[in-house]
């Protein structure tokens, strides 16, 4: 009977030890993922305060141009116009930040839709231009003719995002002189000029859309 009841004990031992090292397993994972989700919130925080800033800096820098009495009517359209897309611009990104909840599970929504390629490198050159006004280094635009009625069919916003930061990072590390924004189409052949030695088996069938940043 006692050895019936030692043999019993190791067997409960054992199933708890069981217990505690799955329990712990279990915990773990846990812990390392509310790491990794903070290190995304964080990361995500930082990024959308970088990417406020040059929206709200475009309103209000053609606000006050509005005001200039010596503005035309074409010049003003223009103006509101370029407001009226920073401020959609920052409608997106208050509500990425309204709904940060997601960036726990890694998701990002994507509004896919057609636009004209040009009209938004044309825009963000314009935005940019506003900002960077009497700054020591001088932003320039050349665009390729063949982005001219080009339609493409993705997310619009994050599209621009991705180009102003391309900018904004070659603002940073740019004291004097400037700053070339290329925008171009090119075949995939073409990428190897640019440092790609590999094309990815999904874009060999496809013109490639191209924007690069000399300083």
């Amino acid at each position: 009977k006692v050895v019936q009841q030692n043999a019993e004990l190791r067997r409960y031992r054992d199933h708890l030890m069981q217990e505690v090292e799955q329990r712990t397993v279990e915990l773990d994972d846990a812990r390392k993922k509310a790491e990794e989700a903070s290190k995304l919130k964080s990361a995500f925080l930082a990024t959308l305060s970088h990417e406020v800033r040059t929206p709200m800096n475009c309103i209000v820098g053609f606000s006050k141009l509005l005001d200039d009495d010596t503005c035309s009517d074409e010049e003003r359209k223009e103006f509101i116009h370029l407001i009226q897309e920073s401020s959609q611009s920052m409608l997106v990104l208050v509500n990425d930040l309204l709904d940060v909840s997601r960036i726990e599970s890694g998701q990002l929504r994507i509004n896919m839709a057609d636009f004209e390629v040009s009209k938004e490198v044309n825009d963000v050159y314009k935005i940019l231009s506003v900002e960077r006004k009497n700054q020591n280094v001088k932003f320039n635009l050349f665009a390729s003719p063949k982005l001219n009625g080009r339609i493409i069919h993705s997310d619009k916003e994050r599209f621009r995002q991705i180009i102003i930061n391309i900018c904004y990072n070659a603002f940073k590390f740019t004291e004097n002189g400037y700053v070339n924004l290329h925008a171009d189409i090119i075949t995939p052949d073409e990428l190897s000029k640019y440092g790609c030695k590999t094309i990815p088996e999904d874009l060999s069938a496809f013109d490639l859309l191209l924007c690069r940043i000399e300083d």
